[in-house]
């Protein structure tokens, strides 16, 4: 069982259902705990806004504001509880509004308690199952997120093979790298370290230990990342590099640093 307990909100005028749910269901079993009673409908929304439960356990019929009125509101404000119905009344009116509301059952009073836990029981397990999804999808965007970045620094670097290889890797990543358009990359460095020595460039794909910037100027070295040195505020340089297809990205790399390192100004990267 998940360590993280699902929460349940009970819904019923009937003091005897709200308190026997409470008593008689052992919730720890579960993996569930009620963390709340409503005996109306205004109390019920009030407390699945404030509270978003996992589980809702609703009555149809109650003061202030019907179990399915309650639904509705929710599911309008885009709220993801599951919903089991309870009603005094077969009316099957009354469950086909259900059904189109998402609630996952419709049970009549009074409750057969077997056939109530079993269908409890089908609904944790589709809790837990969406958790396990929802920690799955988070490590895998987490991965894909380290593998962009670290793809980039390696075209900062010039550290890739070939376009098939830049075409490849960029395709199983959901980047689109265009070699007909410029794609631009811009490390911020500070100017200093605070004690008026110049700043060192330390990065995944670059050299770290070799000078940076010093007064705005690239140093030896950096003209084969195609880099090139741009002011910017809060005394920091920009470095900057073209990264379209590989002949394009080196020619006109290399011209963008030559300029910069004259102090001249890139009639196309301004």
């Amino acid at each position: 069982m998940n360590s993280v307990p699902f929460t349940v909100l009970i819904a019923d005028d009937e003091s005897a259902i709200r308190n026997g749910l409470r008593e008689i269901i052992p919730w720890g079993d579960y993996n569930a705990v009620v963390i709340d009673a409503a005996a109306d409908g205004l109390s019920a929304l009030a407390s699945i806004r404030r509270n978003r439960p996992d589980l809702v356990i609703m009555d149809i019929k109650m003061p202030g504001m019907d179990g399915l009125e309650v639904i509705r509101q929710a599911r309008e404000e885009g709220i993801l509880s599951r919903f089991l119905i309870l009603s005094g009344y077969d009316d099957f009116n009354l469950a086909q509004k259900a059904i189109r509301y998402g609630v996952k059952a419709y049970f009549l009073k009074p409750l057969k308690m077997q056939e109530f836990e079993d269908e409890l029981r089908n609904q944790i397990a589709g809790l837990m199952a969406e958790r396990n999804m929802r920690g799955s999808d988070a490590v895998m965007t987490s991965i894909l997120k380290t593998s962009r970045l670290f793809l980039l620094n390696q075209l900062i670097a010039n550290d890739l093979h070939s376009q098939e290889d830049l075409d490849r890797r960029a395709g199983m990543l959901g980047l689109q790298i265009d070699p007909e358009q410029p794609c631009v990359c811009a490390v911020a460095i500070p100017l200093s370290t605070g004690g008026g020595r110049p700043a060192l460039l330390r990065g995944r794909g670059l050299p770290g230990g070799h000078p940076a910037a010093r007064g705005g100027e690239l140093q030896p070295g950096h003209a084969r990342l195609g880099l090139r040195a741009v002011p910017s505020a809060g005394g920091c340089v920009r470095l900057q590099r073209d990264l379209r297809a590989d002949a394009a990205s080196r020619h006109h790399g290399g011209r963008c640093v030559r300029q910069a390192h004259r102090g001249h100004r890139d009639p196309e990267h301004g």
